[in-house]
C-alpha cells in the first residue's frame, strides 16, 4: 500500500479503515473517541519511509511523518464534522481538544487500595492499568469510558489528586479526539467524496514539499 504521507494520491482503502475506526460496529451516538496518532499512522501506513542517510535526515523524516499523520487524520475529522459526505446530512461528529492518551501514574501518600476506596477514578486505574516498574499505565479514553465522564474530567481528577500530593503522573501519546454524532457511517459514501480526496492529496503534497530537502 502506498504511504498516505508522501503519495500523489489517497488510497480509498486507507480512508475506509480510518472511518471504520471512528465508527466501529458497537459505536453509540454521543460516544467520545480518540485516535492515537502514532499507532494509527502505523496501522494505516500514513507515514514516510525512513531514509538511510545521515542520522539527522532520519530524525527529520520521523518528525515530518508525525506532523503529517496528524494533519491527515485531522483533515478527515474536519471533513466529517463540517460537511459530512451526503448533501443535506448533519455532521457525523464533533471534534474535541487533542489530548495525551496514555497515563503513567505513581502513588505517594495513601496506599493505592485505600485511595481507590474513596476515589472512583483511582479504583478504575487499578482495575484497568498495567504495572510497569512500580507505576500504573492506562489509557485516558479507557478511564473516561469506564467512568462515563469526559477526557477533560479525567485529567481534572488527576490534577486534583496531584495537588493533594496523592499521586504524580505523566501523559504520553498525542491523540486526536472526537464525539460521534451518529452510530454508524455509510462508508460507501467515501467513494463519492472527491472533495475529501482532493483535500487529502493537497495536504499530502504540501507536506511532501515542506519535508523534502
Amino acid at each position: 500500500m502506498r504511504s498516505l504521507a508522501f503519495s500523489d494520491g489517497v488510497e480509498d482503502a486507507v480512508l475506509l479503515r480510518l472511518v471504520q475506526h471512528i465508527f466501529p460496529s458497537d459505536a453509540a451516538p454521543g460516544a467520545s473517541g480518540c485516535i492515537v496518532v502514532q499507532t494509527m499512522s502505523q496501522e494505516l501506513d500514513m507515514r514516510q519511509e525512513v531514509r538511510d542517510d545521515a542520522a539527522g535526515h532520519r530524525l527529520l523524516s520521523r518528525l515530518t511523518c508525525l506532523v503529517l499523520s496528524t494533519q491527515a487524520i485531522e483533515t478527515v475529522l474536519s471533513y466529517l464534522q463540517l460537511d459530512g459526505c451526503m448533501s443535506g446530512q448533519p455532521p457525523f461528529l464533533s471534534a474535541l481538544p487533542d489530548i495525551r492518551a496514555t497515563l503513567n501514574l505513581a502513588f505517594h501518600k495513601s496506599s493505592p487500595e485505600a485511595l481507590a476506596a474513596r476515589v472512583p477514578l483511582v479504583q478504575k486505574v487499578l482495575e484497568l492499568s498495567k504495572q510497569r516498574m512500580g507505576r500504573y499505565v492506562v489509557g485516558i479514553p479507557q478511564l473516561a469510558g469506564a467512568l462515563g465522564i469526559s477526557f477533560t474530567e479525567v485529567q481534572d481528577g488527576l490534577q486534583e489528586l496531584s495537588r493533594l500530593g496523592e499521586v504524580s503522573f505523566t501523559l504520553h501519546d498525542h491523540a486526536v479526539c472526537y464525539q460521534a454524532r451518529a452510530a454508524t457511517f455509510p462508508v460507501r459514501a467515501l467513494h463519492q467524496c472527491p472533495r475529501l480526496t482532493r483535500e487529502m492529496t493537497r495536504v499530502n503534497a504540501g507536506a511532501a514539499r515542506a519535508g523534502r530537502p
